[in-house]
């Protein structure tokens, strides 16, 4: 879904290291992931809510690897890529651009951070894709999106190679990937002296704070887009083959992809930020700044829309909503790869649909009503019954049934999470010790 070019080689001058034991400190652990469903919604962005409001047509979420297709809704195909655009455009960071940081404005955030931002190039012998990374550690490890070395889950050897800022080229190993995360790391050869990136607390991300975005969109290394948060707490869901299909105890029943989904994909929730700040295929796995130049969440998908009936083509480029996976949680999952552990993640064990769309009273509750409890599973232990309906997650509202399963999802297998429960008109908390996602 992105530019296709040659695929770059080790560069020569890439400086040898002494590898180093990966940095897997742990950051602070994201609670307040978010959903951004792919059909409607009329409520305010502040609150967490299912969809966006089309008025023309249906909105798709679509992931923003940088070749033909990110782990998508709809399929996106890009024409040819322009290599004039590509030869004209230098590397942020690089001698011939200015480095001087103009007061007030965001250049200081964009000049500092850039170092620690790659292009990534995907390839197979018939396949050649872009996407972003960003530094992790100084000895190379950099964090990406799982959906951009499978290349949305087609393949588990592509060739992936690294290029900074100053126009450097590494080739990569793959340490590790997550795909319920949608994270992956990689460890440039040979590495020394790179830039980490500095990573704030998105927890304390605020609704209509400066975003900037990194990466290379459209396979345009050294990008720079600016914007706002538009909305926390969101959460989107994605059709993804870099997951196997299983038989999910944590479904939500009435997702709008359920009878969408291409053979061989599954549903995968995933909490995100969401932004107006322009992001396009290719910046998946780049940097989403505050205005201090830390990182605030990883680029990891796009929304579109669908004009026509179900299966044609979904608009390509950015439409003035993009996500990011929190920076507290992908460095969380991160830190766990690089230590060579495998993330676990939460599972409620249930069945779980939109409460909006079930008619409970003369008034409709908005959340995560339970349709289903598996037989000794966490809700079920938990006393979580059919008719239920989830209204938080800890701090973080449910507003639906994706909501509350990407939440989840943040958690680790085996620890405790708060539900604030209607039960029956009432309104109680449930503490569930979750059991692990499939």
């Amino acid at each position: 879904m992105l530019d296709s070019s040659p695929a770059a080689g080790a560069d020569a001058n890439s400086a040898q290291t002494q590898s180093s034991a990966a940095r897997a400190e742990e950051h602070g652990r994201h609670r307040a992931g978010a959903h951004l469903h792919s059909i409607h919604d009329d409520a305010p962005v502040i609150s967490r809510r299912t969809g966006l409001l089309v008025v023309a047509g249906i909105a798709v979420v679509a992931a923003v690897v940088g070749g033909l297709s990110g782990a998508l809704i709809t399929a996106n195909v890009l024409n040819q890529p322009n290599q004039d655009a590509q030869r004209l455009t230098q590397p942020l960071g690089s001698p011939s651009e200015p480095t001087a940081p103009l007061p007030g404005e965001a250049s200081a955030a964009i000049v500092g951070a850039a170092p620690s931002v790659v292009t990534l190039t995907v390839s197979t012998p018939t396949r050649t894709e872009t996407g972003s990374g960003v530094i992790y550690s100084g000895d190379g490890l950099v964090i990406t999106n799982a959906h951009v070395v499978t290349l949305d889950g087609t393949v588990s050897d592509a060739q992936i190679t690294a290029t900074t800022s100053d126009g450097r080229v590494f080739t990569t190993t793959r340490v590790g990937l997550d795909v319920l995360a949608d994270v992956a790391v990689l460890r440039l050869t040979d590495a020394s002296g790179l830039q980490p990136a500095s990573f704030a607390d998105s927890d304390q991300i605020v609704v209509g704070q400066s975003t900037i975005v990194l990466g290379a969109p459209l396979g345009l290394a050294g990008t720079a887009t600016t914007g706002v948060v538009s909305a926390v707490n969101r959460s989107i869901e994605i059709a993804s083959a870099a997951v196997p299909p299983t038989v999910d105890e944590n479904a939500a029943t009435d997702s709008p992809l359920s009878s969408t989904t291409d053979p061989g994909k599954s549903i995968v929730q995933l909490p995100v930020i969401q932004t107006d700040a322009a992001i396009n295929p290719g910046n998946s796995g780049g940097a989403m700044l505050n205005a201090n130049g830390e990182v605030i969440g990883i680029n990891v998908a796009i929304a579109g829309t669908k004009s026509g009936g179900q299966g044609q083509a979904a608009s390509s480029g950015s439409i003035g909503l993009g996500f990011a996976l929190p920076a507290n949680y992908a460095v969380q999952i991160a830190a766990q790869l690089a230590a060579g552990q495998t993330p676990s993640h939460g599972a409620l064990g249930a069945t779980v649909r939109n409460a909006a769309t079930v008619a409970t009273s003369s008034q409709s509750i908005v959340g995560a009503y339970v349709d289903s409890v598996v037989e000794n599973g966490a809700a079920s232990i938990a006393g979580l019954s059919r008719g239920d309906i989830v209204t938080y997650i800890g701090t973080v509202p449910v507003s639906n049934a994706n909501d509350l399963i990407a939440h989840v999802r943040v958690y680790e297998a085996g620890e405790v999470a708060t539900l604030t429960v209607v039960r029956q008109g009432e309104v109680i908390e449930v503490e569930v010790s979750l059991d692990a996602a499939a």
